[in-house]
């Protein structure tokens, strides 16, 4: 916290229209966002270097999925259950389906996500115990529970509820990818597990059988897939029907589906779907003499390799482009056409890469000077060029050619994730933005709006996914005259920006609580905890700046937009206090609050509106005449008297008579 610079009321007038709104919905946030320990990978489908907010990033076919302090939060089509929110409703393509409304996964009491993958309608986490659970389509055993049940898309599936994936005896796993339909894990020891469909060989097991859609499949009974005399793997990338992994040599091994050359063999044979094929019989990809691997991305229907000299080598399917090399002519697929006659994709004079993640049918790469080139299929405007034109397809395309992606004025790129027509990137202040296809909601931008496929849509333009938060923020909230707790007070915090709700809190007992909120400015505003009240906030709010990781405490008080008065009520002929009298507050739109009397006359009338008052004075008993203050017998010769912000005027007495 940095700022805390005090407003004015008039400058956030339109503020209160939303708080209202929101007040009753509030109540239903509890956000628990645990704090991140670092970047990680999934599926070699991310860069690292994501600040600790964004552990790890992914985009699917139709969903998004990131990890946050923790937490998995995903967005776009969930009618498999992807989501992990118990229901089959997308999210990110309406009002209040993103920010703080945005519901975690479930993992369990206790666990948390290191790492999160998406494939075309499933979802896979690495849990902080090195165990996978995965929910969504289940068609073909893609979750691997030994059955073909959809997980996730209704109540009671997710959490403790849901198990983890059965690895093997003492097995764990360092890394999950999710390809289309089928998963594969990266385990302790250095093989590799796949489960689901393999009707081209994707499993590596020698055969087309699926795996984990029936029982006994999984556990010991699922062998790992050969990858060679002792070679282990360092991480595994899984594509729509193809897998690769890169292996501890920095070689890369593909295996599946080969009807592109996305296997990068020569040929477009099917490989790990009969025996005999994987292990040594599998060669690995030739990427050039002396050249090596040190990342890996399986696209639809082609791969990429970012290799030790930062060149990026694409291979497979390029009907629009997607390998970057100016035509449209398969790679891999016929002798020849691979190691030094496969060319590095022109990225720039001097530019090299330090990421790449393959799409459906387009790639992007991340730049040594922090800045994202995609190329390929352009339909949906996933390559961010505010346009609908492929790139790479023709000459004079790539290299110099291709513009970066704009993302804003001064912003650089942390990390980035292709799905099947959208893009989603980290930058550099911690917030992430997406652009290409929007169906289902997938770019977060709480409608169903495409972005990059006009112009005037990127850079600036390019609205950053509203996520849940990440700094954490405590307090108490208290009376700013009294100095008393205040039970049930909302915290609410609005970005500066566009007054957008970023985050929410309820005071609990002793008017303490906890928030989050993403790195970035925001109003702090305090919500009435008593229904009724007529301003939508108490007092102007504050200014807070966030940091990423932070862990702040805001003084936040209450300032008191009500008052009382009060007085005693006594019998005119003895003074004696009269009990069970009734005093009204008459306002200047009529009976506003009421009280009674103690046994000794004493009362209070309290939690007025600031404002001027009349009080009659009625003995309900009926023993005595109706009085109006200071000595009145109707309301015409009454005075007022004034009830301010946080006081008690006091002194308001009467003294009835007995006829």
């Amino acid at each position: 916290m940095a700022d805390t610079t005090r407003t004015t009321r008039s400058d956030h007038r339109r503020a209160r229209h939303l708080l209202a709104a929101l007040a009753l919905a509030v109540t239903a946030l509890g956000l628990t966002v645990a704090p991140g320990a670092g970047p990680a990978s999934a599926d070699g489908n991310e860069a690292p270097g994501a600040p600790p907010a964004f552990r790890s990033l992914t985009a699917g076919d139709i969903h998004t999925c990131v990890v946050l302090g923790g937490t998995v939060r995903c967005w776009g089509w969930g009618a498999s259950g992807q989501l992990g929110t118990g229901t089959s409703f997308a999210r990110g393509n309406g009002p209040l389906d993103m920010g703080a409304f945005l519901t975690p996964a479930a993992l369990g009491a206790g666990r948390t996500a290191t790492a999160v993958t998406a494939g075309a309608e499933h979802t896979c986490a690495l849990l902080d115990n090195s165990t996978i659970k995965c929910w969504g389509q289940n068609a073909d055993g893609q979750l691997g529970q030994g059955d073909t049940t959809d997980r996730g898309d209704n109540a009671n599936e997710m959490g403790d509820n849901l198990p983890a994936v059965s690895l093997g005896s003492g097995r764990t796993a360092t890394a999950v990818a999710a390809g289309a339909n089928h998963t594969c894990a990266l385990l302790d020891n250095g093989t590799v597990k796949c489960w689901g469909r393999n009707g081209n060989g994707q499993l590596g097991l020698g055969d087309t059988t699926q795996r984990g859609d029936e029982a006994n499949e999984m556990g010991g009974s699922l062998l790992s897939v050969s990858l060679g005399t002792g070679r282990t793997a360092t991480a595994v990338a899984a594509g729509t029907n193809h897998t690769c992994a890169l292996l501890d040599d920095a070689t890369v091994k593909c295996w599946g589906g080969g009807i592109f050359g996305q296997l990068g063999l020569g040929d477009i044979a099917d490989r790990g779907n009969q025996p005999n094929e994987m292990g040594d019989a599998l060669p690995a990809v030739d990427l050039g003499p002396n050249r090596t691997a040190t990342a890996i991305s399986a696209g639809e229907f082609h791969t990429c390799a970012l290799l030790d000299n930062g060149n990026v080598k694409c291979w497979g399917n390029n009907a629009d482009g997607q390998l970057g090399q100016g035509d449209t002519a398969n790679r891999g697929d016929a002798p020849g056409e691979m190691g030094t006659s496969l060319p590095p994709v022109s990225l720039g004079a001097n530019r090299t890469a330090t990421a790449v993640t393959t799409g459906g049918s387009h790639t992007c790469a991340l730049l040594d000077n922090a800045n994202v080139k995609c190329w390929g299929d352009n339909a949906f405007g996933q390559l961010g060029q505010g346009d609908t034109a492929n790139r790479g397809d023709a000459a004079g395309e790539m290299g110099g050619s291709l513009p970066p992606v704009a993302l804003g004025s001064g912003r650089t790129v942390l990390a980035v994730s292709s799905g099947e027509d959208h893009v989603c990137a980290v930058l550099d202040n911690a917030t992430l933005k997406c652009w290409g296809d929007n169906f289902g909601g997938i770019l977060g931008s709480e409608d169903s709006l495409k972005r990059g496929d006009g112009p005037g849509e990127m850079g600036d333009n390019l609205p950053v996914v509203f996520l849940p938060p990440a700094g954490t923020l405590n307090g108490t909230v208290r009376d700013a005259v009294s100095n008393d707790p205040i039970p049930g007070a909302m915290v609410v915090a609005l970005r500066t920006s566009d007054f957008g709700l970023a985050a929410s809190a309820i005071a609990d007992a002793n008017g303490d609580f906890q928030t989050h909120a993403p790195p970035g400015d925001y109003f702090y505003y305090l919500l009435d905890p008593e229904a009724g009240h007529d301003d939508g906030f108490f007092g102007a709010p504050l200014t807070i700046t966030v940091f990423d990781g932070s862990n702040s405490t805001l003084p936040l008080t209450m300032e008191p937009l009500r008052g009382a008065f009060s007085g005693t009520v006594t019998d005119q002929a003895t003074g004696a206090g009269i009990g069970s009298v009734q005093v009204y507050a008459i306002g200047t739109t009529g009976l506003v609050r009421a009280a009674t009397t103690a046994f000794d006359g004493t009362y209070t009338v309290a939690d007025l509106p600031v404002g001027t008052y009349h009080a009659v004075f009625v003995d309900g008993a009926g023993r005595r005449l109706a009085e109006y203050w200071p000595d009145s017998p109707d309301f015409g010769g009454s005075d007022p008297f004034n009830v301010t912000a946080g006081d008690t005027t006091t002194g308001i007495d009467a003294a009835l008579f007995k006829p």
